[in-house]
């Protein structure tokens, strides 16, 4: 069944009751505006649709009690038309930059891109069939764990096979300090030996 909408002196329609849900989450439309079916002849107000009794605050539910609160709406996703708007920490270059530097040399740089991926869509350059730009697919947020992880694990792997021979190096560099230091000692006695009457 399609719905028309009357919100102040604008009109909307045909809409689904599925959109009139969605405009209802994001308050692009209030309990106070009115409504009415294509059938119908009169508007009445949106409150008096019985399929959307689940969302109003003040409707009384089908066993009497008052609905605590409305379902939250999901969060919403801003899209952009324009690569030079959106935010650097949303371009898909600059965090492509920062994964890559991240994981060859400083993994600060690949955590937050990390961070970054996880927290918020990426943009890319190219557009939909709508002329919006397009988003990267959630499967990169596996590519980026799978990249997190093998960085740790390599970094690990790179100290516990340094750290022995860091060990054995500094180990090295101690005993031929001591012989330096014994060889000028030694060095220094004779020749304060030279220089005695």
């Amino acid at each position: 069944m399609d719905y028309y909408i009357k919100h102040g002196e604008n009109q909307r329609g045909p809409c689904t009751l599925k959109e009139l849900r969605s405009f209802l989450y994001y308050g692009s439309i209030r309990w106070e505006d009115s409504v009415k079916t294509e059938s119908d002849s009169t508007w009445l107000p949106l409150s008096s649709i019985e399929e959307l009794a689940d969302l109003n605050p003040d409707a009384k539910s089908a066993k009497g009690k008052w609905l605590k609160e409305a379902p939250k709406p999901p969060p919403r996703v801003r899209r952009f038309r324009d690569y030079a708007s959106v935010p650097k920490e949303r371009q898909a270059g600059y965090v492509s930059s920062l994964l890559f530097f991240g994981f060859l040399l400083w993994p600060p740089s690949l955590w937050r891109a990390a961070s970054m991926v996880f927290s918020a869509n990426i943009c890319r350059p190219q557009k939909d069939e709508n002329g919006f730009l397009r988003m990267w697919p959630r499967s990169m947020e596996i590519v980026v764990t799978v990249l997190v992880l093998l960085n740790a694990a390599l970094w690990c792997a790179g100290i516990m096979w340094v750290t022995p021979k860091a060990k054995s190096l500094a180990r090295e560099v101690i005993e031929q300090s001591h012989y330096a230091l014994k060889e000028l000692q030694d060095f220094g006695k004779d020749r304060a030996k030279d220089f005695q009457p």
